[in-house]
């Protein structure tokens, strides 16, 4: 499973610089999402955090929302610390300005998941429900 999440997330990484340095940066539908995930090890979550950061440093204008969603209150509790965690190895490990980084709480789902999602400064929040 490990080796599997390791070679998913060192696509991704491949993927995103050839992106960067080709000059081209991809948008987004109203209905796409930068990334997203259910409850992932800490491990696997880091790798999809790093992206996330690389894609940011690329555009000082970009604001990084985290959002989450639940399937109950237990489930609320634990994908609300998940989000501020996200946020914290941001900050203080990948060195994002904490301004840029803003957790949006989503809503009830059928699964959890976080959502990572840039978006222009100055856009109006964005919708994780």
């Amino acid at each position: 499973m490990k080796r599997k999440s390791l070679k998913v997330s060192i696509l991704l990484l491949s993927s995103l610089w050839l992106l960067i340095s080709f000059g081209t940066v991809p948008t987004f539908a109203a209905n796409e999402w930068f990334d997203s995930y259910g409850k992932i090890p800490w491990e696997d979550e880091r790798a999809h955090l790093h992206n996330f950061a690389r894609f940011l440093q690329h555009d000082p204008e970009m604001m990084g929302y985290i959002g989450y969603n639940w399937r109950n209150n237990a489930e609320f509790k634990e994908m609300k610390r998940r989000a501020i965690r996200a946020q914290r190895f941001l900050v203080k490990e990948l060195k994002i300005d904490k301004s840029r980084i803003i957790i949006i709480k989503g809503g009830p789902r059928d699964e959890p998941r976080t959502v990572l999602q840039p978006s222009k400064k100055g856009l109006p929040p964005l919708d994780f429900s």
